[in-house]
């Protein structure tokens, strides 16, 4: 988001996220990750959920359902005037008035034919229109949804496997829709309407039909249902996990390659295919079963109508053409009656492939702004912890312990001390990637909690110590930091970085892709490309994460001159691992098991008798200063 624009996204419709009961919950004799009641309310909250997205397409939705529905009443009327032309033919001899008769019912059959092709292209370039910009719509609001979920919720989900649940919820939208247009419409209107035909020929025959469609519907039904808890959700499930392996071994194959790992991950992998493959052929044999089953039962009745039909014609309750008529109706009612156990094995395999994105957008985000929500306003960039508390979870530890804290305007602040002492946990709160448990956190007199995430976010520039990057050009990258900001100006922030010489070497120069987390460069680019951004945004505060830790001593020596004209005039925090790299600070915080133990400037933390940060300063330090004489 633009630092020029703090505007707050627009959320989806709370209605559709709702609460769900133990998210997290999973069974071990299934591996689902979602409790019964949830799997009740999958498959009505995944059709509400498309439902609200066609919002503005549902009147060409109704259109299309109406004209496959016509289509198909139009293909069983066609199949009828079939019997009229047996009938003409069995009945007279070719005369003036039954050649008359025929040409007219083949000019009415050639009609309906040409409608039929009519009605089922234009529904399905129709079709094609709508269903892009829903889907469009539901990409962009299920990414919104996701992207703004809390730092925490990314920290505990695999990349690989979100984007795979996210493509799935997008793509089984098609599925669902053309299912229902295509299929269901089309076999509903045809059952109906053969059922209709038949009963008109034959009472007996029509309740014998309606009967079987019932059953095999209500069939259909359980059975789907039972297949979705069963074998469906789990193989979603374990699809997922093959995904995230996937990307999380992609995304570190540099490792793998340094340690020489490929056999073990191949192993790894391996084992984790074996388990899909596994969960796969249960899946689709029971289909299999499924289908074999349901096949000789359909046939088996096939045989009984056709001989039944026989029979009846035989004893004259029902004509030849009608003979004909029906049996080609019973050849359709079987096969549809056949097809519908699919259809509904691929719907409930389809919703079940977009149930774990469902448990996404249905979870609250964690980190929230308040609906009235102001900007935040940097006047002078004071930033005060007022009593502030806070720990991960329920029952655990808390991390940050009382903290009380002042940092004036264009103060530089360095926080040391052991690890697990709470530092990166303050940076983390203060960018309010976690909500506090108590106290209160003032950027300028404004509590942080009171003002919009994206604004406050824009507020603060941050050099971490192991910058990621976009794989997008460097000038993407550094204009990631004010995006509004000319070319020249990326230019001036380079410089200042001093990474525009390392920039144009390159035949591209500000048009380079820096590979996936900016792997083309080395550790130092990516830090100098980091600090450029910094530069470009402008912020009144500063956050930097040890940010010359990965520099050359030439380069470092270099950036620690361009921090100094950076920094100039804006309040700084610094995470400090060098000691030596803070001396010069204004004030040193010293933190141990979440408190602050010790503060002050260095010459006085130092000198200090019995200091925590003496302590640490001659451990890092003092033995290579001053060599232990032996």
């Amino acid at each position: 988001m633009s630092k020029s624009n703090t505007q707050k996204p627009k959320e989806p419709d709370s209605r559709l996220r709702r609460p769900i009961k133990n998210p997290k919950a999973s069974s071990s004799k299934t591996g689902q990750n979602v409790n019964k009641q949830n799997r009740k309310i999958a498959v009505s909250r995944l059709l509400k959920y498309y439902w609200s997205q066609m919002k503005g397409h549902r009147l060409i939705f109704l259109l299309v359902s109406l004209m496959i529905a016509s289509a198909s009443a139009l293909s069983i009327y066609g199949t009828t005037l079939l019997g009229d032309f047996i009938e003409l033919m069995t009945s007279n001899q070719p005369s003036k008035i039954v050649t008359e008769k025929a040409w007219n019912v083949l000019f009415i059959l050639v009609a309906t034919i040409f409608v039929v092709f009519a009605l089922w292209r234009i529904a399905g370039f129709i079709t094609g229109y709508f269903e892009a910009k829903v889907m469009k719509k539901i990409s962009k609001n299920s990414y919104q949804y996701l992207i703004q979920h809390s730092y925490d919720f990314f920290t505990n989900n695999f990349a690989g496997s979100l984007v795979k649940k996210m493509g799935r919820l997008f793509n089984s939208y098609e599925v669902i829709v053309d299912l229902f247009l295509f299929d269901v419409i089309k076999s509903t209107v045809t059952l109906l309407s053969v059922t209709i035909v038949i009963f008109y020929y034959n009472i007996w025959l029509g309740a014998i039909v309606l009967l079987m469609t019932m059953a095999s519907l209500i069939l259909h039904h359980k059975i789907g249902k039972y297949k979705y808890v069963k074998y469906d959700l789990p193989f979603a499930e374990m699809d997922s996990k093959l995904g995230a392996s996937i990307a999380d071994a992609i995304s570190n194959v540099s490792t793998i390659k340094t340690f020489g790992a490929e056999h073990y991950e191949f192993k790894k992998y391996g084992k984790l295919i074996e388990k899909w493959r596994k969960q796969a052929f249960k899946t689709w044999t029971f289909g299999q079963i499924l289908d074999a089953s349901l096949d000789f039962v359909l046939q088996s009745f096939r045989v009984i109508m056709l001989v039944v039909s026989l029979i009846m014609w035989i004893n004259g309750q029902i004509e030849a053409s009608e003979f004909v008529v029906i049996q080609v109706f019973m050849f359709q009612v079987w096969d549809i009656l056949f097809f519908l156990g699919r259809i509904f094995r691929r719907y409930y395999k389809h919703t079940a492939d977009a149930d774990e994105m469902m448990e996404i957008l249905d979870s609250p985000h964690q980190i929230k702004d308040l609906e009235n929500a102001t900007e935040l306003r940097i006047r002078s960039g004071l930033v005060e912890f007022q009593n502030v508390g806070f720990k991960y979870g329920p029952g655990q530890k808390p991390v940050l312990k009382n903290i009380n804290l002042r940092i004036k305007s264009g103060e530089k602040v360095a926080l040391v001390g052991p690890s697990g002492g709470g530092k990166s946990t303050i940076l983390k709160v203060l960018m309010r990637f976690y909500d506090i448990n108590k106290g209160k956190i003032l950027i300028d007199g404004q509590d942080i909690s009171n003002v919009s995430q994206s604004s406050l976010h824009q507020s603060i520039a941050m050099v971490p110590q192991e910058p990621i990057l976009f794989h997008r050009t460097l000038l993407e990258n550094i204009r990631y930091g004010r995006f509004e900001a000319s070319e020249e100006e990326v230019i001036a922030a380079s410089k200042m970085a001093y990474c525009h010489e390392f920039i144009m070497s390159f035949e591209k120069g500000y048009q380079t892709y820096v590979g996936e987390r900016g792997v083309k460069l080395s550790g130092g680019q990516r830090q100098r490309v980091a600090i450029a951004r910094a530069i470009l945004s402008n912020a009144k505060i500063l956050i930097l994460d040890e940010a010359t830790s990965s520099l050359d001593s030439e380069s470092e020596k270099y950036i620690q001159k361009a921090l100094e004209n950076l920094i100039r005039n804006k309040t700084v925090i610094v995470i400090a691992h060098r000691l030596s790299t803070i001396m010069s600070s204004d004030n040193i915080i010293v933190l141990k098991d979440g408190e602050i133990v010790e503060k002050g400037a260095h010459g006085d933390l130092r000198n200090k008798k019995g200091s925590l940060y003496g302590r640490l300063w001659d451990t890092q330090v003092g033995e290579f200063i001053t060599p232990k004489i032996k």
